[in-house]
């Protein structure tokens, strides 16, 4: 008969409680003037109420049939009921408290039949207790009792009902004493209530509508912060993922929702020992990482990384059976969270995206929030109902907290990445600009060479034809040449900048091509050489000739009127490595000393040089061809001497 009243009772739980609306101001706290409505909220805030009405309604719906509730702590765990009933027991408030003990606590509860004559039901929370065994009195046999056991090491299908709630049902005919023996080797947090069969189912839908809320706003960020990683592909997202993926499966296990998986196993207590050791390696992971965004110190992260390590060493402390050990430890590295926090937001100083104000708040409130989550659990005030959905709360929080911190930084970044296309983008469209830009001077230069050179050769014809000779003919032809190695120089010191000279090495005889060199100038008997043996050099003969013609041309050009030029040529070596130097000296009316800094500059022209014709392109052109065959160009500057040291690798 017992069991044909659950299905009923759960079919009328499913339709809305029957509440006068006029006094739900007053139980949810609410202002009737309040500017929203349903419709305008978000979903998340629509989840985030449903939340809080699951909670609210769970706390005050459901009358309690306990009269009286006393405890009595068994510290060998051996006693038996008869000696339990002849020991005086201590009054017992409605959440046993005790902590991680090796102890049994037995609870003797005076319960009160229901109204309507029917049964009851123990409910009994929270679902990951061990074992709990309820004594009943026997009605056909006075004096003898029946016992009943459950917990999370008796498999789901053995349970006498399905329900994610412990559980026993009892027959009161009169006021009675049942007694509960409490064993687990997790925390003695024990709650428990004798409702009628409707108020525990309707309490059983309260709570699942509660973890429907709780697992529906969970599952939204954690495919939010799945696609972010997959496309981002950063790693403090991806870790937090995983802190979200446990921290779900770690309220899935405390609240009992893992028991249906193994309905035939006895599996299910070492499966909850092993998920609720692993979240805080999760936690400590992801916090280690995000930390290191904020900060360069490594105490932290090395305080982090030590608890990581015991966290994985807790797994091996379960597979050896010590798992109230290993239990132990996992929740004094909990409660470590609390000053690691505060620890953190101390320690930050670098400041990165979102902004270190917002990740010092967000530690801040996460410390405050888990110290209210344990306050219960240590005794610092008196646990209530709301103190078994502590875990879910707290770790809805803390992912909130975290989520909107992410989702800043996300935002932050995004508008980042997207101020990086646009200036990629305005690069490359300046970078093409400038490249149409070179292509037009290029193509401007080849034009203006090709135009010249024809004109400037039909003009020595000419001269020729002319047969004259005197200043005015040499003046004419050294106006054509300068014409003419202006061109050319512009037309080289735009391909060296563009990086379309290419170097064809080949073996070369320095002494013949610095002769040839000094055949080619306009005044070759000014030039005044001293040579040795040479060794064979491998290299351009024609880049290396327009150096060589270029330091010639510019020391005939600068030097004193009627001045020579000194060239000497001899083994060289530079930095340990052999090689042929080319020096090139002469004097100049002028102290060059200040100018030295300036000389390989494009387009610079010495104050005492403006009267000669030039470009400024020569020496530029120079060091940029020397460089691009591996040689070095240097000038010795004293006073009014100059000298040019061109080294050549061997």
């Amino acid at each position: 008969m017992f069991a044909t009243q659950a299905a009923p009772g759960r079919l009328f739980l499913a339709s809305p409680p029957r509440l006068k609306v006029r006094h739900w101001p007053a139980r949810l706290g609410l202002v009737a003037c309040w500017p929203w409505h349903w419709g305008a909220l978000s979903p998340v805030r629509r989840i985030c109420l449903i939340l809080l009405w699951c909670l609210w309604a769970g706390a005050c719906w459901g009358q309690d049939h306990i009269v009286s509730r006393s405890v009595l702590e068994d510290r060998n765990a051996d006693l038996t009921l008869a000696q339990v009933s002849r020991q005086a027991m201590a009054p017992a408030p409605p959440i046993l408290v005790e902590g991680y003990q090796s102890s049994a606590y037995w609870l003797r509860l005076v319960v009160r039949p229901p109204e309507d004559g029917g049964g009851l039901m123990l409910r009994i929370r929270p679902a990951f207790l061990d074992q709990v065994t309820l004594y009943s009195p026997d009605p056909d046999h006075p004096g003898r009792w029946t016992a009943q056991t459950t917990g999370d090491r008796l498999a789901y299908e053995d349970r006498r009902f399905p329900s994610i709630a412990l559980g026993f049902q009892i027959q009161p005919r009169e006021t009675s004493t049942y007694y509960l023996r409490l064993k687990t080797a997790s925390s003695s947090l024990m709650e428990v209530e004798a409702l009628t069969p409707r108020d525990f189912y309707r309490k059983d839908v309260q709570l699942d509508l509660m973890q429907v809320a709780y697992f529906g706003l969970m599952s939204w960020i954690l495919f939010w912060s799945l696609a972010e990683f997959w496309q981002y592909r950063e790693g403090v997202v991806g870790w937090f993922a995983l802190f979200q993926a446990g921290g779900m499966l770690f309220n899935a296990a405390v609240m009992g929702y893992l028991a249906p998986l193994f309905p035939h196993s006895l599996a299910l207590d070492r499966v909850t020992s092993m998920v609720v050791c692993l979240v805080p390696v999760l936690t400590f992971c992801f916090h280690r990482r995000l930390f290191q965004l904020f900060s360069d110190q490594t105490l932290l992260p090395r305080i982090y990384a030590l608890l990581i390590g015991v966290g994985l060493g807790l797994q091996g402390l379960l597979a050896l059976g010590q798992v109230q050990t290993a239990l132990k430890l996992n929740a004094l590295m909990v409660v470590a969270m609390i000053p690691l926090c505060l620890l953190a937001a101390i320690l930050a100083r670098k400041e990165a995206l979102p902004g270190l104000w917002l990740f010092r708040a967000v530690y801040g409130a996460n410390a405050l929030i888990l110290a209210l989550r344990i306050a219960p659990v240590l005794g610092w005030w008196e646990p209530s109902a709301w103190s078994l959905e502590a875990s879910s709360l707290q770790g809805l929080a803390s992912s909130l907290l975290m989520t909107v911190f992410l989702l800043r930084r996300s935002q932050a970044l995004k508008q980042g990445r997207l101020q990086a296309q646009v200036e990629l983008a305005l690069s490359r469209q300046h970078l093409e600009t400038a490249r149409h830009q070179v292509r037009e001077q290029e193509r401007f230069i080849d034009m203006l060479t090709h135009e010249i050179k024809t004109p400037v050769g039909v003009a020595r014809i000419s001269l020729g034809a002319l047969k004259t000779q005197g200043p005015h003919h040499e003046r004419i032809e050294r106006a054509l040449g300068n014409i003419t190695a202006l061109v050319e120089r512009c037309r080289l010191s735009g391909q060296l900048e563009h990086q379309a000279l290419r170097p064809v090495k080949a073996p070369c005889d320095i002494l013949d091509l610095l002769y040839e060199c000094i055949g080619a100038c306009t005044e070759p008997e000014r030039i005044s050489t001293r040579d040795e043996a040479l060794p064979e050099v491998h290299t351009d003969p024609q880049l290396l000739s327009i150096i060589i013609a270029n330091l010639l041309d510019n020391g005939l050009k600068y030097s004193l009127p009627g001045s020579s030029v000194q060239v000497s040529v001899g083994p060289w070596e530079k930095a340990g490595a052999s090689g042929v130097g080319i020096r090139v000296s002469n004097r100049v009316p002028w102290d060059a000393s200040l100018e030295t800094a300036r000389l390989f500059s494009k387009y610079y022209r010495s104050p005492g040089a403006q009267s000669k014709s030039g470009s400024g392109l020569g020496l530029y052109l120079s060091r940029g061809i020397a460089t691009l065959l591996g040689a070095a160009l240097e000038v010795v500057v004293e006073e009014q001497r100059v000298e040019f040291l061109l080294w050549l690798p061997v």
